[in-house]
């Protein structure tokens, strides 16, 4: 089975460690590539990794989890909103 390249983007480090735990041991098909804590850093992680899914904090200081969308207006990976 393939995995899926997974990214998480929360500007809360426990919460970035919350859903890496939960991910890897309840979401056996999803492969976790990298978590962030802002939107330039997952800007440039998606443009350098490609991830094919990414969890996405909502609210975060210095930008929204939308506001990163935005920059993206041809995505060619799934969103899973996460706050």
């Amino acid at each position: 089975m393939k995995k899926i390249p997974t990214l998480i983007v929360d500007d809360e480090y426990l919460g970035r460690e919350n859903l890496r735990y939960l991910v890897t041991q309840f979401c056996p098909s999803v492969e976790l590539i990298g978590a962030v804590g802002s939107i330039d850093e997952a800007q440039h992680f998606i443009i350098k990794h490609k991830p094919r899914l990414v969890f996405l904090d909502i609210i975060m200081p210095g930008g929204s989890g939308l506001e990163l969308l935005a920059r993206f207006p041809e995505r060619d990976f799934l969103v899973v909103f996460v706050t």
